[in-house]
């Protein structure tokens, strides 16, 4: 019986240690607030988890993507099935947590699943151990477009016009 404990205890250690080591979900104290905030490489469950829940949350729910930009782009998912996007954001910035909420609304809502990668930024804009130097960041959040390994297009900041109108503009174009 014993044993059983030791294999589960060792597999969970191992499991966490695994976690810590990919990078992913990195927490940090914000240098001006104190407050937890993530840097380098997050995933959407850690943006929806309980420190950051509250504004994600509220931001996601309050959000009504325009129903006829939708359906021009369920129409044309050809535009959007090729592409991948690089979300680079900061927990710490309410410009941050009020649009990319949005954005996810709407990625949802298109049911573009698994297309972004999603970096954090500390204050100082550093990501932990992610080199961002690359993305040439100017605000945040910035919303980067990529199809067939180039850069198409960005939304930077707040949209020019909406999320999902801007979306639309820079799927469409060259392919």
């Amino acid at each position: 019986m014993k044993s059983g404990y030791y294999l589960i205890a060792f597999l969970f250690f191992s499991h966490w240690a695994n976690a810590q080591q990919s990078g992913f979900d990195q927490k940090a104290v914000d240098s001006v607030s104190g407050d937890s905030i993530l840097i380098g490489y997050v995933t959407r469950d850690s943006l929806q988890g309980s420190v950051f829940c509250s504004w994600f949350s509220k931001n996601y729910r309050e959000y009504h993507p325009d129903q006829d930009v939708l359906s021009e782009l369920m129409t044309h998912s050809d535009l959007w099935r090729s592409i991948r996007i690089t979300v680079i954001m900061a927990t710490w910035s309410g410009q941050s947590r009020v649009q990319i909420a949005r954005f996810f609304k709407f990625l949802d809502n298109l049911q573009c699943y698994g297309k972004c990668t999603i970096i954090a930024l500390d204050r100082q804009q550093r990501a932990g151990p992610v080199p961002i130097g690359e993305f040439k960041i100017t605000q945040i959040p910035t919303i980067i477009f990529f199809r067939k390994g180039m850069e198409i297009g960005r939304i930077t900041g707040t949209p020019t016009i909406t999320l999902e109108e801007d979306f639309y503009k820079i799927v469409k174009t060259e392919r």
